[in-house]
């Protein structure tokens, strides 16, 4: 968003017109936040004062398309409209291109291409100049695109230009009300005691500097809020909490977490005695380290590759401590490189 530099509702953005492109960090709710945009047009007519009746929301999300070639793909399927039904073919929403050419010429449909950071550079492109074509000969669709940072250049800058914004790490009020809410509905009520145990876990969150530095971010704070709601008390230890911590994101993230845990641990292991102890890594050498906890096996080398480098694309962004910066692998905060190094 060109010379504005004040904070504002996202969901306000959307709402009063216009395309827009959406950076945030992985964990800070871009998905949630183009989902819980798509429920309200199909619940309130009227949002603040903006008219949604009759808003079409067309939900696209790029990780969804993995696998296509983009490369070697025929033209007819390099379409928006080819991209749109592998799409809704998908998740089974039940919508079809037709329908959404319909409300894009009454100005009705609002797309949502959510993910463009978690599709490779080829395909990336490939999708943005796919709408922008669409776009041109559809017109009266809006576009919100979003991503995290590294998944924003190229293409897609100039598709949006200059209506970008990025979300903001949650300040201590937004804390309390998520905690508040997050314990109202998990246990359905707003009883005395449902109230007494949010506030006792702001009270800890208060007192413990190590979680503090953890919460600013949606993802970091349920994963707090999981583990007071099973212990009804954070560690006293920090080594403790960040393993109960790091434990908890994992086991409830994959169905096999051992491997994903010992790449953590030698991946902040080998960035930390490195002669420059670095705070991030190039992907061949965390490919090469990821290679040490998922074996071979009988795979040719060029399978082996693309396995692994799967794996990485899956485990980076599910995780919930990794993050691409700068071109570079890290730990979204040095404490977890180095409480992993030391595991």
């Amino acid at each position: 968003m060109k010379d504005r530099v004040h904070s504002a509702d996202i969901e306000f953005l959307i709402a009063e017109g216009g395309d827009l492109l959406i950076s945030g960090e992985a964990g800070s709710g871009k998905t949630t936040l183009v989902k819980h945009f798509a429920y309200m047009t199909m619940k309130e007519p009227q949002w603040r004062g903006v008219a949604l009746d009759g808003v079409l929301p067309v939900l696209v999300f790029l990780k969804d398309l993995h696998g296509f070639d983009a490369t070697h793909a025929d033209h007819d399927q390099q379409t928006a409209e080819a991209l749109l039904n592998r799409s809704f073919r998908k998740s089974g929403c039940g919508l079809d291109v037709e329908t959404v050419r319909t409300y894009c010429a009454s100005g009705k449909a609002l797309f949502f291409l959510d993910g463009l950071d978690e599709i490779p550079t080829e395909l990336r492109d490939l999708v943005v100049n796919a709408f922008s074509a669409f776009r041109r000969d559809c017109r009266g669709g809006r576009f919100i695109l979003s991503g995290r940072p590294h998944g924003l250049e190229g293409e897609v800058v100039e598709f949006i230009k200059d209506n970008r914004v990025t979300i903001l790490p949650l300040a201590m009020d937004q804390v309390e009300t998520f905690i508040t809410r997050w314990f109202q509905n998990i246990e359905g009520s707003r009883s005395d005691l449902v109230q007494r145990t949010a506030h006792g876990l702001i009270s800890d969150v208060k007192s413990h500097p190590g979680v503090e530095r953890l919460i600013h971010n949606p993802l970091m704070l349920t994963a707090v809020c999981i583990l007071y709601y099973d212990q009804k008390e954070l560690p006293g230890q920090r080594a403790e909490l960040y393993k109960k911590f790091v434990d908890n994101m994992l086991h409830r993230r994959f169905q096999d977490p051992e491997p994903v845990d010992n790449f953590l641990m030698t991946l902040a292991y080998n960035m930390h005695t490195s002669p420059k102890k670095l705070k991030g890594i190039d992907l061949p050498p965390a490919v090469e380290i990821l290679k040490m906890v998922y074996p071979q096996g009988d795979r040719s080398a060029e399978e082996y590759n693309g396995y692994v480098r799967k794996k990485l694309e899956w485990i980076e962004p599910n995780c919930g401590l990794l993050k691409f910066d700068g071109g570079q692998l890290m730990f979204r905060h040095l404490t977890f490189q180095e409480f992993l190094t030391a595991a």
